[in-house]
C-alpha cells in the first residue's frame, strides 16, 4: 500500500491531499477541505467526478465528494423543532437548510491522521464544532475515517458526540459514473435494490407518501430517497462489467442523478453536466415538513454517532 500527500496553497489556504494506492491499483485521493474524495480509480479508469482545478473545491456547490453534516437533505424553512424548542438554521437552497447548511461541515478544514496496517491505510479526519456555530446545537467531536483495503474495498466511518441534544445525519456525496469516459451519462447505469421509495413535495422536500421499488435503470432522473430492505444496493454498468457493491448500517439512501449540475471543468475536461453522473447517498431519511422523520436523526447528548458505508469494486 502506497501513501502520498501533497500540499497546495491559494490565498493564504492550505489544502492538503493524501493518495492512498493498493497493489490492484486502487487509487483514492482527499482533501482536507470537507473531508472530500477528489478521485477514485481502479486500473487508471476514475469512477468519480473531480474538479479539475483544485480551487474549485473552495467554491463548490455540487458537494462533489464532500463529507455531509451535521445533516444530510433538505429540512424545510430551516427551522427545526427539537425538545420543544426552536431552532433556525442558515439557508442555503432557497428557504431550506440543505446538507447541513452554509457552515455544514462540507465547508470545514479538517485534521488528518494516516495509520498503515498490513493490508490497509485508515486517514482520520477530525473538526470540532462549537455550540450553534452552524446554528445547530452542541459542541460537537466529529469524526470520518476513510480505509482503504487491498482487495479493493473501502470503508467510510461516521462518528460524532454532542454536549447537547442535536441532529446528526452524515453521508459521503461521491459522484458515480463507471463509463471508460464522462462523455455518457449514466443513462446505462442499474441500481440493484429493493424497498420503499418516498414521493418529494414541489420543494423537493420528502413527504410520508412512498411506493414499493425494485430495482432501478437510471435513464430516468432521480432525487429520492429510498428505504431499502436489507441496506445495501449494487450500481453497475450494463455496457461493461464494472459493479460497486455498497452496504451500510443507514435505514436507506438518496439516489441523485446530478440535474442541477454548475458546468465547471472536471479532471476528465469535461464540463459537469446533467446526468453525467448519480450520488448514492447512504443516510437516514432527510427531514420533512412539520419536522417529519426528525427523530431518526436525533443524536441525544453524551451518546456516540457511529454509522458506516462500505464500497466493493468488482471488476
Amino acid at each position: 500500500m502506497k501513501v502520498f500527500k501533497e500540499f497546495i496553497s491559494y490565498k493564504k489556504i492550505h489544502l492538503e491531499k493524501i493518495t492512498l494506492e493498493n497493489k490492484n491499483g486502487c487509487k483514492l485521493s482527499i482533501i482536507n477541505y470537507g473531508a472530500r474524495v477528489v478521485q477514485l480509480s481502479l486500473c487508471n479508469q476514475n469512477i468519480v467526478l473531480g474538479y479539475l482545478d483544485i480551487k474549485d473545491y473552495l467554491k463548490d456547490n455540487c458537494y462533489l465528494g464532500a463529507t455531509l453534516g451535521p445533516t444530510s437533505g433538505r429540512i424545510s424553512d430551516s427551522k427545526i423543532n427539537l425538545n420543544k424548542k426552536i431552532f433556525y438554521l442558515s439557508k442555503n437552497d432557497n428557504e431550506n437548510n440543505l446538507h447541513g447548511g452554509k457552515n455544514g461541515f462540507s465547508f470545514k478544514f479538517w485534521k488528518s491522521k494516516i495509520k498503515k496496517k498490513l493490508d490497509k491505510i485508515e486517514i482520520t479526519y477530525k473538526i470540532r464544532i462549537k455550540n450553534l456555530e452552524d446554528s445547530y446545537p452542541g459542541n460537537r467531536k466529529i469524526q470520518v475515517i476513510y480505509t482503504l483495503f487491498e482487495d479493493n474495498r473501502l470503508l467510510i466511518k461516521y462518528k460524532g458526540s454532542s454536549s447537547k441534544d442535536t441532529l446528526m445525519n452524515m453521508t459521503n456525496h461521491m459522484y458515480f459514473n463507471l463509463n471508460n469516459n464522462f462523455e455518457k451519462t449514466v443513462a446505462n447505469h442499474r441500481i440493484q435494490l429493493k424497498g420503499q421509495l418516498y414521493y418529494n413535495n414541489k420543494n423537493h422536500i420528502i413527504t410520508n407518501e412512498s411506493k414499493n421499488i425494485e430495482n432501478l435503470e437510471l435513464s430516468n432522473s432521480f432525487n429520492n430517497y429510498i428505504k431499502l430492505d436489507c441496506n445495501k444496493l449494487e450500481l453497475s454498468n450494463i455496457d461493461n462489467e464494472l459493479k460497486i457493491n455498497i452496504k451500510s448500517n443507514y435505514t436507506g439512501v438518496v439516489i441523485y442523478t446530478a440535474d442541477y449540475p454548475n458546468y465547471k471543468t472536471l479532471l476528465s475536461n469535461k464540463k459537469f453536466s446533467e446526468k453525467m453522473a448519480v450520488a448514492l447517498e447512504f443516510q437516514n431519511a432527510p427531514i420533512g415538513d412539520n419536522n417529519l422523520n426528525l427523530i431518526q436523526s436525533k443524536l441525544n447528548k453524551n451518546k456516540c454517532y457511529e454509522k458506516y458505508i462500505e464500497y466493493e469494486f468488482r471488476k
